[in-house]
């Protein structure tokens, strides 16, 4: 059985999210991408929705390193059959 759900999230401040990067230049639009949507929603690396990942993987917001680690953050979200998708 699916669940959908529909919400409408509202911004207190502006949105900043690159949507084209090359190198140091890039491009900002008003819109937010499913991957961006499943750490804004808490759903990475989330006891509650049992998607932790080891401590070497685990989401942090002051990273060392500017690597994105999507495959090995989201792969259990995808295993649950959870996905999230922006509508405008």
């Amino acid at each position: 059985m699916a669940f959908i759900y529909r919400c409408q999230i509202e911004l207190h401040d502006s949105l900043y999210f690159a949507t084209r990067e090359i190198g140091r230049l890039y491009e900002t639009e008003p819109v937010i991408h499913n991957y961006a949507l499943c750490y804004a929603l808490g759903l990475v690396d989330s006891e509650i929705y049992s998607t932790t990942v080891s401590e070497e993987h685990s989401y942090c917001y002051f990273c060392p390193e500017q690597a994105p680690k999507y495959e090995t953050h989201l792969t259990a979200l995808n295993q649950q059959g959870i996905y999230v998708i922006p509508f405008f």
